[in-house]
C-alpha cells in the first residue's frame, strides 16, 4: 500500500493515488519557451499542451507571460488545450525593440499574435481558440485577432 501526502491529506488507497497521478500528468507538464521570428521581430513565447483547443494568453500593459500567466501555463489541462503565452514586441523578453505606440499598434500586435500562433503550430486549432487577457485594455487586441481569423 502506498501513502501519498497531498496538501494536508494522506491517501492510502491505490485508486486515489492512481487518479492523483493521472491528474498530475494531465495538468503538470513542461513548458517550452523560446523566440520566434514573426513580422520582422523576435517574439518570446511559452507553449504547453497538445490539445485540440488553442488558448492564446495576452499579458497586460506592464506584464509578461511569466508574470501574468505562469500558473495557467502550468496548470491547464494539457490533453485538452494547446496554450501559447507571449510577450508582445517591446515587452518582457520580446526586446529589443523597445515598445512604441504608433497609431496602428493594436492591429500590429494582433498580426504578431496570429503570426506567432501559426509558427507555433497552433494554427490548426485556431478555429476553436480561446483568448485569455489580464486586463480590459487588451479587448481591442482580441477583437482584431478575431477579425483576422474570420
Amino acid at each position: 500500500m502506498a501513502l501519498v501526502l497531498l496538501g494536508r491529506r494522506v491517501f492510502k488507497s491505490g485508486s486515489v493515488v492512481q487518479r492523483t497521478m493521472t491528474a498530475t500528468q494531465l495538468y503538470c507538464s513542461s513548458v517550452t519557451s523560446g523566440r520566434r521570428r514573426v513580422n520582422g521581430v523576435d517574439l518570446y513565447y511559452e507553449q504547453t499542451g497538445k490539445g485540440e483547443h488553442a488558448v492564446l494568453l495576452i499579458p497586460g500593459a506592464l506584464g509578461s507571460t511569466k508574470t501574468d500567466f505562469g500558473p495557467q501555463l502550468k496548470s491547464l489541462n494539457k490533453e485538452r488545450f494547446t496554450v501559447v503565452g507571449w510577450d508582445p514586441r517591446g515587452y518582457g523578453k520580446s526586446r529589443p525593440p523597445d515598445r512604441d505606440f504608433p497609431p496602428d499598434f493594436f492591429e500590429r500586435d494582433a498580426k504578431d499574435a496570429v503570426g506567432l500562433m501559426k509558427v507555433c503550430s497552433a494554427v490548426a486549432m485556431m478555429n476553436t481558440y480561446e483568448l485569455g487577457s489580464f486586463n480590459l485594455g487588451q479587448l481591442r487586441k482580441q477583437i482584431q485577432i478575431k477579425q483576422k481569423l474570420g
